[in-house]
């Protein structure tokens, strides 16, 4: 059952955030290297370490590894900066990770967020039948080894903590050459590295990926994966638009949580003074308050569409310590109180599950069967296919192959729960040779846009993606058409006017 690793390109620029840059710092202290002595021989500003900033150039952080490891006489710097790392290291993400229930969860969250750490590399995850294996594709492929070294030591380390154990000894491939002395190698990662190999990488049992992580908070998933989900939203739209205002509304959304989101703190975290940034802001039309204000305001929307979130995880993640304070902005941008507001609910329900329901109090229903009666209204929702999707690059090298050779060029991503997928994936033997499995939606869109596979999913779903050009349609492979379903709401109870637009809009187009 295989996955593909996340392909990149090469790059110069990028950031690392403070936390990960801390243990390279405390490493190079313990060998009588101080944060100033290191940033004047790296030819920064002397406070450009100290304290420790927001982020730093991904490149300065390169260099800083070599200038280190030179200054401290240490050969094998870069692996005891991965060896220092801790749970902080790896800010939100890391904290994910801890939320995850099994192993093979805490790489699909790696691939995903990764870049919240650093943007010196991406990862990988490769698995054919009993063996996996974990790939780091660096953006500075010139890098000494202390780069790729303290990536592998520092998940090495993580890695142990996160199962509560040690775990299994993994042969570990570098690219460079090897050391003159590998000693700490072995030490560290339980088996003699190999070097001069193509790809950075680790392989071990893929039974590894369904190990539990123990006491891990699950609960917490949601509300830590939609913050680092916001991050990484907002890092891509400061990424795109570097102007002021974007670089501000990126660091608010980094420290709400932290209640850091302050103007001094943020001028700081930008190496600017509070006048130099109250300055810049205003030449763009705007000021420090009226960024924050729209940044949670934005935030908010979209929290409150997430229905595992309850008002108070969305008050924490707005960066309110009080909930009186959250509801005061609530009601100024929705005019009504946070518990008031309405939340549209939609239940996926079978013909068996009919005779479960007495009365509906939910906002909509889908079932396979119309349900019109005294009490609700039904509508056809719109005819249906499944098709197969991947992302521009992938599409590049999938077009010309011919089905069914194409699915064996790279994984198939459905969900195994559908049975229309059944007598076709028996014909073609997907599951036991290039399948894997994802049950919710949206991240099979999601995985076909991060180009890891082929994705199967309703036409309707993979409309937007398509039409913006984030998914490419693959002709060749046989599209399935999908059971007819009806949209049903209550007409007992008041519902929210979404639900009157939807419900009108369907009528009319089906």
């Amino acid at each position: 059952m295989p996955t593909v690793a996340n392909t990149t390109h090469s790059r110069s620029g990028g950031r690392v955030t403070g936390a990960y840059l801390q243990p390279l710092l405390e490493v190079a202290l313990a060998r009588g290297v101080d944060a100033q002595t290191l940033a004047k021989a790296a030819g920064l500003p002397l406070p450009a370490l100290s304290p420790l900033p927001d982020t730093l150039a991904a490149n300065d952080y390169v260099r800083l590894l070599d200038i280190a490891a030179g200054l401290t006489n240490d050969p094998h710097f870069g692996l005891h900066v991965g060896e220092s790392v801790k749970l902080g290291t790896y800010t939100v993400y890391g904290l994910i990770l801890l939320s995850c229930h099994d192993f093979g969860q805490v790489f699909q969250q790696t691939l995903r967020y990764e870049g919240l750490a650093h943007d010196l590399g991406r990862s990988g995850l490769l698995v054919e039948k009993q063996l996996a294996q974990y790939q780091w594709h660096s953006h500075f492929p010139h890098a000494s080894r202390h780069l790729a070294e303290s990536v592998f030591a520092g998940i090495r380390v993580f890695g142990n903590w996160i199962a509560g154990t040690t775990l299994p000894p993994a042969p570990v491939s570098f690219t460079h050459e090897a050391p003159v002395d590998c000693s700490e190698h072995l030490r560290i990662f339980g088996n003699q590295a190999m070097f001069d190999a193509e790809i950075n990488s680790a392989s071990f049992d893929a039974a590894l990926l369904s190990w539990p992580v123990p006491n891990a908070d699950v609960g917490m998933y949601p509300v830590l994966q939609q913050h680092a989900e916001a991050l990484l939203k907002e890092k891509m739209r400061a990424q795109a638009d570097g102007g002021i205002v974007a670089q501000v509304r990126a660091a608010i959304i980094a420290n709400l949580t932290q209640d850091r989101a302050r103007l001094p703190l943020i001028a700081q975290d930008l190496s600017l003074t509070q006048r130099t940034l109250q300055r810049k802001l205003t030449e763009a039309g705007s000021n420090f308050q009226q960024v924050l204000d729209q940044t949670r305001h934005e935030l908010a929307k979209d929290y409150l569409s997430q229905r595992q979130l309850n008002l108070a995880d969305i008050a924490f993640l707005l960066g309110y310590q009080e909930q009186s304070a959250f509801n005061h902005a609530f009601k100024g941008w929705f005019g009504i109180s946070p518990g008031s507001y309405p939340k549209l609910e939609v239940w996926l329900i079978t013909q068996d599950e009919l005779r479960e329901i007495d009365r509906i109090d939910v906002d909509l229903i889908i079932s396979t069967q119309e349900l019109s009666n005294a009490e609700m209204s039904s509508v056809k929702l719109l005819d249906d296919t499944a098709v197969a999707v991947c992302g521009p690059e992938l599409a590049q090298r999938l077009l010309a192959l011919p089905f069914p050779q194409v699915l064996q060029a790279a994984p198939l991503i459905i969900d195994e729960a559908y049975p229309e997928w059944a007598p076709w994936l028996a014909e073609q033997k997907i599951i036991s040779q290039r399948g894997i499995t994802l049950e919710d939606t949206r991240l099979r869109l999601q995985a076909a846009e991060e180009e890891l596979g082929i994705a199967m999913l309703s036409r309707l779903t993979a409309e937007a993606a398509l039409r913006k050009g984030r998914v490419i349609a693959l002709t060749q492979i046989p599209s399935l058409p999908l059971p007819q379903k009806w949209l049903t709401k209550s007409k007992l109870l008041a519902r929210t006017p979404a639900v009157e637009i939807v419900f009108e809009w369907l009528r009319i187009s089906a």
